[in-house]
């Protein structure tokens, strides 16, 4: 999917995103990482997904939410039913891993560095609504967000892959969390259309 640019300004935009964030050395995570997994999707955009850190198929592929997960973020989307544009991030931009290469969340530090970068997507994307996917992205992001003086409605959604630990998307929980993101949409629809 890459990264769809609505407008010239969003692209000289983008492009200033990228050059400032793509060699970011913030914070220690950049040593784990192979590359800085920025966003997928469009800007500006209707709802912006967000995630809490990129796995490893996205520390290759260089792009937020193109695994399992993502899949599974994919197709609940279309099952939505609902059209609106939309970019998925993550609130920290590299791979988090422990000393002996193991996944971990990343730390309040780690968080703190990549504040300035998730600031700068929402600004850009300049949603209607933030989906929150997890607890960690929900409890992480709220600094940036903050900051963030725009309207928008917020959803906070199990991370998909915690629905693919527990069934996948034939379950009553795939069902419960779709329900949550349809009545999302059409609220943040008729906020915008009264």
């Amino acid at each position: 999917m890459g990264v769809t640019l609505k407008s010239k300004i969003y692209k000289l935009a983008w492009n200033d995103h990228v050059k400032k964030w793509r060699g970011c050395e913030r914070c220690p995570l950049h040593k784990s990482s192979m590359s800085r997994v920025l966003l997928r999707g469009e800007l500006p955009c209707d709802i912006l997904f967000v995630g809490e850190a990129p796995d490893e198929i996205e520390d290759i592929v260089k792009e937020p939410f193109v695994g399992p997960a993502g899949r599974l973020l994919d197709k609940m989307i279309v099952d939505s039913g609902q059209t609106f544009s939309y970019a998925m991030t993550h609130v920290v931009a590299c791979l988090p891993k422990g000393e002996v290469g193991e996944l971990r969340p990343p730390s309040k530090h780690e968080v703190s560095s990549c504040e300035d970068r998730l600031y700068e997507v929402v600004q850009m994307a300049r949603p209607k609504g933030i989906v929150l996917l997890g607890t960690s992205a929900q409890g992480y992001s709220t600094g940036a967000l903050e900051r963030y003086k725009e309207s928008y409605e917020t959803l906070h959604l199990l991370h998909p892959v915690q629905i693919l630990r527990r069934g996948g998307e034939n379950t009553s929980l795939y069902s419960k969390e779709l329900k949550n993101l349809v009545t999302f949409l059409m609220k943040v629809n008729k906020d915008e259309y009264g």
